[in-house]
């Protein structure tokens, strides 16, 4: 989103103001085990809260989870664990979100039968499963890149409708850049921020793009603390932030976008994760709907529109 000012702030987000976005990086990233792809486009659905979600059945667990391409791996909320009758625990294992870089969680990976998605059955599913404390309990959890990439060719964003897509062909005429993966299973692209080549990872699961406080110093983006507003670490631990003043976002060449980040820490992941560019940062989905971007997965590109 772009504001036009800091002080005009009250005016887009209410105080007190919480980012409630997710994203989690898991040190054994494994897929999903069997899937069955889409037969055509599947529309997402987007909650009151702005979260994009489908329905899912684990068995005789139904409910709703939420699409967070900021996930390596999908995560089923623990409370809901007891009501799953059939699953091997198959590692324990650390995870990396919001938060310095010493904010970390741990968290069992399971493998089950028995997992649906809007009616595409998932023969065998590994998924995580840890306390998710700072998303709403309407949620069984969260549907990560692993299993997206699996049952769908590509991920298509707009105002109007996001959705996955069955079939995907690149539009070479447009603005395409390479889709990149941490060593987690993390996707992001990389652009130019202040003649600086940088990392932004695409994140569905947080409504905000976000860039790392320490990064935001380096590159020298001045930003400003919004008074009664904070964010939450993947422990539940508040942690301060900041509004950006305006940043270009380009190719090299042409910019890209235009926006104003919140700046908050990200080491978490940035640091224990392994990325093969400088990553400072998240675009999140309100900045992915506004530029109607779209996501080939097996092209390994995204398009700015």
């Amino acid at each position: 989103m772009l504001y036009s000012s800091v002080t005009r702030l009250s005016s887009v987000i209410k105080i007190p103001f919480v980012i409630s976005a997710i994203f989690l990086s898991f040190s054994c990233y494994t897929a999903t085990v069997s899937a069955t792809q889409i037969k055509q486009n599947l529309p997402l659905v987007e909650s009151e809260d702005g979260q994009l979600h489908l329905d899912v059945m684990i068995q005789a667990l139904s409910g709703r989870m939420i699409i967070d391409t900021g996930s390596s791996s999908s995560v089923l909320d623990r409370r809901y664990l007891s009501s799953i009758d059939d699953y091997t625990s198959v590692d324990v294992e650390k995870g990396y979100g919001f938060g310095s870089e010493q904010a970390m969680m741990i968290s069992e990976k399971i493998q089950l039968s028995g997992f649906t998605v809007s009616g595409y059955e998932l023969s065998r599913v590994n998924i995580n499963t840890h306390n998710l404390s700072g998303i709403n309990q309407q949620y069984l959890g969260l549907l990560g890149f692993d299993l997206l990439q699996l049952i769908a060719k590509g991920l298509q964003f707009s105002e109007l409708q996001t959705q996955l897509l069955a079939q995907y062909t690149l539009d070479e005429t447009k603005n395409n850049l390479n889709l990149f993966s941490s060593g987690f299973g993390i996707p992001y692209v990389v652009v130019n921020i202040n003649e600086q080549e940088v990392g932004l990872i695409l994140d569905t699961g947080s409504q905000y793009s976000i860039i790392n406080r320490k990064n935001a110093v380096d590159l020298s983006i001045a930003s400003e603390v919004i008074p009664n507003a904070y964010g939450q670490d993947i422990n539940g631990k508040q942690i301060p932030i900041s509004m950006s003043d305006s940043v270009v976002v380009s190719n090299g060449k042409a910019s890209l976008f235009e926006n104003r980040f919140i700046v908050t820490d990200l080491d978490s992941v940035i640091v224990n994760d392994s990325f093969n560019h400088q990553v400072i940062g998240i675009i999140g989905l309100n900045q992915l709907k506004s530029l109607n971007i779209e996501i080939g997965f097996e092209s390994n590109t995204v398009t700015f529109q």
